[in-house]
């Protein structure tokens, strides 16, 4: 792949590259950093977690924070006046993308186990009967280099991943305890993986392993991490996921001083509420956390980083410097930098969707999210453009 866009790159006069999200599927990745190095001015969509907004990003290591007299001196009520009505008000809701990204089509697990085993051996069974390959997209994803897969063997791989999630499932049970939320602690929920929002937006951090052992190190002493395993590494994942996490990974996550873990079933908001701050690497509790008052530390690139109340950390000393500073900040001065980051990333917030998947569950009409993301992606190459000119001329 590496030599494909090497020898791309050398043969095309290439100004300007468009990508319809974060680059994380391998060849899409190596397209990004090879781009980089010719020196092609690029750009991406990042999906938020505010419904109908993206940020277009050249360079995801490298978020623009909100100056610090941004808006110095000035009220809550005069920061919220500079904000447009319907992004405030979209910004605190808990939006379709938010629920899509904890648990698959957007709806909780529901039922009792017994009730649900039944119901997923029918939907198998029905799968297994219904012409067609309805395994066509796992197939091209965990089996891309194993050519051509019946539907049996996939059946039975589908049963065999199932049966072991409730093995895995029952082990981290096992080493879980009930939280105490009087406690001081650190909420640390981990994400599902593979995602973009640990590879490449987590960097090295993808293994949260590495993420827990320095917060540990930096811990007040008494203080506890409160670690939570993401339920879709349970509930409705998918074959590329599968043994991600194993046995060994939990045992080895229970083991680290301070880390107290917590069965899948507590609630994230009441965590979040009772923590001192939230740790993650890019996940959305980060963003939860800075509506609920409460900063946030964080290991990669999330689209948020540009808020004041959260901090990118990627060592022991960083990780202690922010500490220092998140701990001392109250839940007003979350809030007022939630609301200058809205007010100062405001013209940065498209009103559109990269993806087919989310403009159709959007309540605006689809022509108006195409023509706004072709009006920014045009305003961008005007501008690659000119900087060409301009470059030319000097």
């Amino acid at each position: 792949i590496l030599l494909f866009w090497l020898y791309y790159f050398k043969t095309h006069k290439i100004d300007f590259m468009y990508l319809i999200s974060t680059p994380h599927m391998g060849w899409d990745i190596v397209l990004y950093y090879v781009a980089k190095k010719f020196g092609i001015r690029m750009m991406y969509a990042e999906r938020t977690l505010i419904a109908d907004r993206i940020l277009l990003v050249e360079d995801m290591a490298n978020s623009e924070k909100v100056p610090q007299d941004f808006c110095a001196g000035k009220t809550k009520e005069q920061i919220i006046s500079q904000i447009d009505q319907d992004l405030y008000q979209e910004a605190f809701k808990e939006s379709y993308w938010l629920k899509s990204s904890k648990f698959p089509r957007g709806k909780k697990a529901e039922g009792k186990p017994l009730a649900q085993k039944i119901k997923s051996f029918f939907k198998l069974a029905k799968e297994f009967l219904t012409p067609g390959n309805y395994f066509e997209k796992d197939k091209q994803a965990a089996f891309a280099y194993n050519g051509f897969i019946s539907k049996n063997q996939l059946l039975f791989i589908e049963l065999f991943r199932k049966r072991s999630d409730a093995q895995l499932y029952q082990h981290y049970k096992a080493l879980t305890q009930k939280p105490d939320l009087n406690a001081q602690y650190i909420f640390f929920p981990l994400q599902f993986q593979p995602e973009r929002t640990s590879i490449p937006l987590g960097g090295i951090f993808e293994n949260q392993i590495l993420s827990l052992q320095i917060l540990t190190k930096c811990l007040p002493v008494g203080w506890k991490i409160f670690v939570k395993d993401h339920p879709r590494h349970f509930r409705g994942s998918k074959l590329t996921s599968f043994q991600y996490r194993n046995q060994e990974y939990y045992s080895r996550l229970a083991a680290i001083p301070q880390v107290v873990l917590l069965d899948i079933e507590e609630d994230s908001n009441q965590l979040i509420q009772n923590a001192q701050c939230v740790a993650t690497l890019t996940g959305s509790a980060g963003w939860e956390a800075l509506l609920a008052g409460k900063g946030c530390i964080v290991f990669g690139y999330p689209w948020y980083l540009g808020c004041a109340s959260c901090i990118r950390v990627n060592s022991l000393e960083s990780c202690r410097k922010a500490l220092d500073i998140i701990l001392k900040k109250a839940k007003g001065d979350v809030e007022l930098d939630v609301l200058k980051y809205l007010a100062y990333y405001q013209p940065r917030f498209v009103l559109t969707s990269n993806l087919h998947v989310f403009a159709v569950q959007s309540k605006i009409k689809y022509e108006e999210l195409v023509n706004t993301l072709a009006e920014s992606i045009k305003i961008h190459l005007e501008e690659t453009t000119q900087r060409k000119l301009w470059e030319a001329v000097k």
